[in-house]
């Protein structure tokens, strides 16, 4: 499959960013993150796309999240599912 160049964010309409190993041309079965809303997109094996929408937590419940939860930045967890992908990908012989 062919890069989609002009997939926007539904939720806000900024062109998502695709996520994929270093060196790995992009395609659009890649996992894909808006850099403002932080919404998540790919595309299923049946060509489907499917997106998620981060959800607002507040009051109690955020605390709750504040408590049990590790934050970590932005940067760190795109460095984290980058090495996901990696790793789920079959050794190339």
């Amino acid at each position: 499959m062919s890069l989609e160049p002009n997939l926007t964010c539904s939720t806000c309409g900024v062109v998502m960013e695709v996520l994929t190993d270093e060196g790995e041309a992009p395609t659009s079965d890649n996992l894909r993150v808006c850099p403002v809303c932080g919404t998540l997109a790919w595309t299923n094996e049946d060509g489907t796309v499917e997106m998620r929408v981060p959800q607002k937590v507040e009051g109690e419940e955020y605390e709750r999240f504040k408590k049990d939860m590790k934050f970590v930045p932005l940067e760190e967890e795109r460095a984290r599912i980058r090495e996901i992908i990696r790793r789920a990908k079959p050794p190339v012989q």
